[in-house]
């Protein structure tokens, strides 16, 4: 499993005090990674660190229990877009993830039809400060579209 850090000033006064803070709003789930349901959506252009401190995050995840589809995924909502994301993964199962747009699709009458090229994705509902979301893993070998709701 390849793992990824990003170095960080633990040792300085400062640098603890940020930590203590950063920990003291996860605790209270103002700024928490506990996944794809919770994590904001961000843009490609934003890093993620501009909200709290940085994640390790992983390239090698579990996604056993994601979406499976050949690409087409038709999702059911009541919001008025769905944000097409790349998860930057936060734990090594793959329960956890930044979900990082790519691009959004209008949503028409509680329905929208998503064309994913092959790999991993989120389908998410941007909240603002929090997203409800969805692994999809694309596969050529995948004979089935899938169909998904979020809430």
């Amino acid at each position: 499993m390849k793992r990824l850090t990003i170095e960080s000033a633990i040792n300085r006064p400062l640098a603890r005090t940020i930590v203590f803070c950063a920990a003291g709003a996860l605790a209270l789930g103002l700024t928490a990674c506990a996944g794809g349901s919770s994590h904001q959506v961000i843009d490609l252009a934003k890093p993620c660190i501009s909200c709290h401190e940085q994640k390790t995050t992983y390239d090698d995840v579990d996604t056993g229990k994601a979406t499976k589809s050949n690409g087409t995924v038709k999702v059911k909502t009541s919001a008025e877009k769905v944000s097409v994301c790349k998860p930057t993964f936060t734990s090594s199962d793959g329960s956890t993830y930044v979900p990082v747009r790519q691009s959004t699709v209008q949503v028409s009458g509680g329905e929208a039809t998503v064309e994913l090229e092959e790999g991993i994705w989120a389908l998410c509902l941007d909240k603002g400060d929090k997203s409800s979301g969805q692994i999809v893993v694309v596969s050529a070998s995948e004979s089935e579209s899938a169909e998904i709701t979020l809430n």
